[in-house]
């Protein structure tokens, strides 16, 4: 089952946000160190603010999110975040299926959809793919996690085609 998070479910919301971050480090702009400390609190508002996908198999096993673009310039495009599925769920379509209730969730609200991914991790970037996402850029050396960078693939989504 997938659905959108509310602020009910911020204690569920903080543990895979920490699993994630724990697990994958190299693959998301914000570390461990920067929410670990962080009340529950923190993360309502967060679910307040973003749209967040959880996929649940008994429990919360993964999650993407989205945003509106912040400005009137940017309103058009929902920007993906936290994509995520726990190593033991993986690669037996939770991820498809969490992109495709993006795509749902987004079309009539933005134009596009638009990403970032680490280039390395390929199992998220043919997910992506496979869901008509393509490649428009690459970002050398976008993050760096304890002196080792990792390049960024930019992709996008046209919704209105």
């Amino acid at each position: 089952m997938i659905r959108v998070l509310t602020p009910k479910d911020a204690e569920i919301w903080r543990k895979l946000r920490l699993e994630m971050l724990s697990n994958d480090p190299t693959m998301f702009g914000s570390t461990l160190a920067d929410v670990v400390d962080q009340p529950v609190a923190y993360f309502q508002e967060f679910l307040t603010n973003v749209t967040i996908l959880g996929a649940f198999d008994g429990e919360l096993i993964g999650s993407i999110g989205w945003h509106i673009g912040r400005s009137a310039t940017t309103a058009h495009s929902g920007n993906v975040i936290a994509a995520y599925v726990q190593p033991e769920a993986r690669r037996v379509g939770h991820l498809g299926r969490l992109i495709d209730a993006l795509i749902s969730d987004a079309t009539g609200q933005v134009v596009q959809l638009e990403l970032r991914v680490v280039s390395s991790n390929v199992g998220a970037i043919k997910a992506y793919e496979a869901k008509g996402f393509e490649t428009c850029g690459q970002i050398p050396r976008a993050l760096c996690h304890e002196g080792v960078y990792s390049d960024e693939l930019h992709m996008v989504r046209r919704l209105d085609a």
